[in-house]
Order: C-alpha cells, then sequence, then structure tokens
C-alpha cells in the first residue's frame, strides 16, 4: 500500500483522535477531528508527507519522509529521552520549518498485521498517543516499538 498525497488527518485508530498542531511553540496532541465550516480553521489538523529523495537527499532511503503542519508550516520531530531507561519515551515537537538531514526529522510509515499504519522515527521509536490529558488533547510521545494499539493510525 502506498503512502498517501496531499493534506490529510493522521488519525490513532483507538481513540479516532487526530494529531493537530495549533502553534509552534506548543506540542503536537491529539484532538477530536474538528466539524468546521471553514477549511483554513481545520489546517492545524492537516498534515503533508514528503518524500526525502523529492528534498534532494539521496542517503534518506526510499521509505523516509517528512511530516509537515499545514498550519504552522512545522515538520514533525522526535526527541529521545534523556532518561537512561531504554524504554524510556521521547518527546514529540514540530517547531523547525526547514529541513535538517541532521536533526533526524525523517519518518517511516509501516502497516501492521490489521492494514493499520505505524509511524516510525528514523531513530526507531513509535509515534503514539498515550492517555495523559495535555493542552486540551491527549499528549503524544516516540516510544519503542513493542506493539500496541496506541502506536496505530489511519491517514483521513
Amino acid at each position: 500500500m502506498s503512502v498517501p498525497a496531499g493534506w490529510l488527518r493522521i488519525q490513532n485508530v483507538v481513540s479516532r483522535q487526530v494529531l493537530s498542531l495549533t502553534y509552534s511553540s506548543l506540542p503536537p496532541i491529539t484532538v477530536v477531528a474538528p466539524i468546521s465550516p471553514s477549511p483554513i480553521e481545520s489546517w492545524a489538523t492537516q498534515w503533508s508527507f514528503t518524500h526525502a529523495s523529492a528534498l534532494g537527499d539521496g542517503k534518506a532511503g526510499n521509505r523516509s519522509y517528512l511530516i509537515k503542519n499545514r498550519l504552522t508550516g512545522t515538520y514533525l520531530r522526535c526527541w529521545p529521552s534523556k532518561l537512561v531507561f531504554r524504554d524510556a519515551a521521547g518527546s514529540v515537537n514540530a517547531w523547525e520549518t526547514t529541513c535538517k538531514y541532521e536533526s533526524f526529522e525523517f519518518w517511516r510509515f509501516e502497516l501492521d498485521e490489521e492494514s493499520n499504519w505505524r509511524v516510525v522515527h528514523s531513530s526507531g521509536p513509535l509515534l503514539e498517543e498515550v492517555d495523559v490529558p495535555l493542552l486540551g488533547g491527549n499528549e503524544v510521545v516516540c516510544t519503542n516499538k513493542t506493539p500496541h494499539e496506541k502506536k496505530t493510525w489511519d491517514f483521513v
């Protein structure tokens, strides 16, 4: 199955909430999908995938993508935890408006056995929605590759 193109929502399979970013100074969260009369009002929940090779990076791999938010114009990033625990979660942010290949901004998309997407950071962790309230939604982290339904996503 190919990775979809265009502006779309990244929706958690379990909670049905969508990834959202309203300000580049705040972390992305998951929220209930907005029903708005104006398309611009839903830009916080719209993301696009840009293939790394389209940006001139041949060494990033043929399955590497950048994930860009429509409202802020920033790229989704994962920062590994400073904790020494092997399974410690990393934080997710999106404050860069330029592509910096050395910053590990690349993501891969893998299908699980139920044909749901896993969003995998180039350093290995998976994007996961956790049951921690944050800024009116739920926190999103990068965590280990242990299978769990909170680590699966639909692109709608």
